[in-house]
């Protein structure tokens, strides 16, 4: 009887382990991917500056699009930084339209 009760609790502590690593693997697996999205985003934002100091403002627009874009689809999007990103693409592709 003990025996039994023994090999029970055992397989329940398996079990129990085993969905925790998965769980973990699938948050850094998530985690990781945002990671490289948010990566993305400061690249794209970066050649925005970049193309803004050129004068290069239809460029820029394009660029600050794709970094609108990339940012929706990242686990880390928040409002206000899709705010603040949807301002700057209004104002740099205004000033493409006028060049």
């Amino acid at each position: 009887m003990k025996k039994r009760f023994l090999r029970t609790v055992s397989y329940f502590l398996t079990i129990i382990l085993i969905s925790l690593i998965t769980t973990s693997a699938v948050f850094y697996v998530k985690l990781f991917r945002s990671h490289d999205k948010l990566e993305e985003i400061v690249r794209l934002e970066n050649q925005a500056m970049i193309e803004i100091k050129n004068g290069q403002f239809l460029y820029a627009c394009k660029t600050v699009i794709a970094a609108k874009n990339t940012l929706k689809n990242a686990d880390y999007a928040s409002d206000d930084m899709l705010g603040l990103i949807h301002s700057s693409s209004i104002e740099i592709c205004n000033k493409a339209n006028k060049n």
